[in-house]
């Protein structure tokens, strides 16, 4: 039934938000288990732990007893009972979301007879809990049910909660539109679960493309809007026809001028000359050129909102879209965001995306933008699937504006010490069969900047001494992350000065690696390539002077990610650094704007 699917749903978001910091190896589970016991203590006394089964002990004890943890590592250990703080929340309270105990009907299949399981129930009965809380019970239950596929991400990979609660999500979207007529796929039906697996975790293309164009049509919730669909890459206009999708440039044969063939909302002809509107407003030096983004979580714009974590705040706004996002929001990221500021996660600083800039330049250029940012992506990945499955053609697309921002996943890793870093050798590699591959996809025309590693040293220095919204300290996350092999950076989210300083330095190295090829190869390609001059301790600087707490800029939950604030501070870096050493590169201002608003007006939105 669809509200026991919602259920689960919750459940593996709310799981797949505590654990989303950790690299899913061996400890993920270990770690959601102890957090989340904690999260759900504080909710049973309206944020202060009560002294009953199983918050009489340390919920590291508890997760030990129903064998989900060894008892190796903790995170509350004698610091237990752990009030919530009051900690901000993204200020979006949703009422109508739904709650975590309301559906207490149904454990997931087969999780009665699961080992874990049968210990909690034991540790229940021992203690004279006759009815456990649904929440407790149930999210025990997903952690179970789900421990084989988290663990299997392996190192480098420290979504694995977030793809388990992403799969879910797909099964829910499933049930909900399996009878829908009017849904088209690029699997040969929407049941067919292998294939949808993986178009949407390997491919990361969307669900819903019924002309294999790689753009979703239509405005259906977890469908089209989430699963890799138009929160990513622009609406379609026609999902029938391949030749019609955003970013399209030449007009194919039988289409006529009222035929929206790009998909930014303008067609038709003008009544006194009989030339399209296309041709009038959009050809010449007034042609558009699209953008997109190629990177990693930060790309993709990771967030939890932290009021998923906070007893004190807790609410479950949004939680469905953030569950068929992988807990992503590229509608609001620095790249390719188009949302209204008060569209996005809470922020003192207001939407400015590079598409939305691009846009206001030329609103010729409406829906054309490319997210492919994957969780956990390094520049292996991008060279491998990302570059291939952007699927621009360069004979019949529009130039577009590239971003390759792969910042910190060819150093971040699990694992004690360097060896499982991306050596120099094997990251220029990776870059040049990325320049390859894009050579290959890209228009003439085009234009890619490169994002260096980041300085993330200042992740540390910024979190160690700030507070969770679970109430423990960041110093004491980060550590028991490290001890379960769950750290989603353990070179640079550690109070070991020496290690994070020999991360840095690798770090430094790859980004060299960058400049060297760049110098050697920039006028092999057909498109022009640049990297970025990013100082991240002066936009954190920047941020610090304008708006106070440096934690702002930070996702709370994970400790790792920029914030909604930093996401757009950046952009407004990455523009300013195309101004003064690019120029060439940002179009012009299309003097037929104001036409285009006056005949077209929001041009079919997003």
């Amino acid at each position: 039934p669809r509200g026991t699917r919602t259920m689960k749903l919750i459940l593996a978001v709310l799981a797949a938000a505590l654990v989303a910091s950790a690299q899913a190896s061996g400890g993920a589970t270990c770690a959601g288990c102890s957090a989340l016991i904690g999260l759900v203590g504080q909710l049973a006394g309206n944020g202060t732990p009560p002294s009953t089964w199983p918050w009489d002990k340390s919920p590291d004890a508890f997760c030990e007893e129903i064998k989900l943890c060894d008892g190796t590592c903790e995170l509350w250990g004698a610091k237990w009972p752990v009030s919530s703080p009051d900690f901000p929340t993204d200020g979006k309270r949703d009422d109508t979301a739904p709650k975590p105990d309301s559906a207490a009907d149904m454990l997931p299949a087969g999780a009665e007879h699961l080992t874990e399981m049968k210990a909690f129930r034991a540790s229940a009965a021992r203690a004279g809990a006759t009815e456990p809380m649904p929440l407790l019970e149930r999210t025990v239950a997903w952690l179970a049910t789900h421990r084989d596929e988290i663990e299997a991400a392996g190192p480098g990979m420290f979504f694995g909660m977030s793809r388990a609660m992403a799969r879910d999500s797909l099964t829910a979207a499933v049930d909900a539109f399996s009878g829908d007529a009017n849904v088209t796929l690029p699997c040969d039906n929407l049941g067919n679960l292998t294939c949808d697996i993986h178009t949407l975790f390997d491919n990361h293309l969307p669900l819903a493309d019924g002309d294999g164009d790689t753009f979703a049509a239509g405005d259906i919730p977890l469908l089209t809007t989430q699963l890799r669909g138009t929160s990513w890459r622009g609406r379609d206009c026609d999902d029938t026809r391949a030749t019609v999708h955003p970013g399209r440039r030449t007009v194919a044969a039988g289409l006529g001028p009222d035929v929206d063939h790009n998909c930014n909302g303008i067609s038709g002809t003008d009544p006194q000359t009989g030339a399209s509107y296309e041709e009038l407003f959009c050809s010449g030096p007034n042609a558009p050129m699209g953008v997109i983004g190629i990177g990693d979580s930060a790309l993709a714009h990771f967030h939890i909102p932290p009021q998923y974590l906070n007893a004190m705040n807790f609410s479950l706004d949004h939680v469905i879209n953030a569950a068929s996002n992988e807990l992503d929001w590229p509608q609001c990221s620095w790249s390719t965001g188009y949302r209204k500021t008060d569209e996005c996660p809470a922020s003192p600083v207001e939407m400015g995306s590079i598409y939305q800039r691009m846009r206001a330049r030329n609103l010729c250029m409406h829906r054309d933008f490319t997210n492919s940012g994957v969780n956990g992506a390094r520049v292996s990945s991008a060279a491998e699937v990302l570059i291939p499955n952007l699927k621009r053609d360069p004979v019949n697309d529009n130039p577009v504006l590239a971003f390759y921002a792969l910042i910190g996943n060819d150093v971040c890793n699990g694992h004690p010490g360097l060896t499982r870093m991306t050596t120099p050798a094997e990251f220029r590699a990776s870059v040049l069969k990325s320049f390859q591959e894009l050579n290959n996809t890209l228009p003439p025309g085009s234009k890619v900047a490169v994002m260096g590693l980041v300085q993330g040293t200042i992740l540390y220095d910024t979190m160690h001494n700030q507070t969770h919204p679970l109430g423990v300290d960041y110093t004491d996350l980060y550590t028991t992350l490290s001890c379960v092999g769950s750290n989603p950076c353990n070179g640079w989210l550690t109070s070991n000065d020496t290690l994070r300083a020999l991360t840095q330095q690798r770090a430094d190295n790859l980004t060299k690696v960058y400049d060297e090829i760049i110098a050697a190869y920039n006028h092999s390609y057909t498109f022009e390539v640049y990297r970025l001059d990013i100082n991240w301790k002066a936009l954190f600087a920047q941020y610090v002077q304008k708006y106070g707490n440096p934690r702002g800029a930070i996702e709370p939950v994970d400790g790792f990610h920029p914030s909604q604030a930093t996401h757009q501070l950046l952009a407004d870096v990455i523009w300013k650094d195309l101004e003064a050493n690019r120029p060439h590169w940002i179009p012009p201002v299309n003097p037929n704007n104001a036409k285009i608003a006056a005949l077209f007006g929001d041009q079919g939105g997003y």
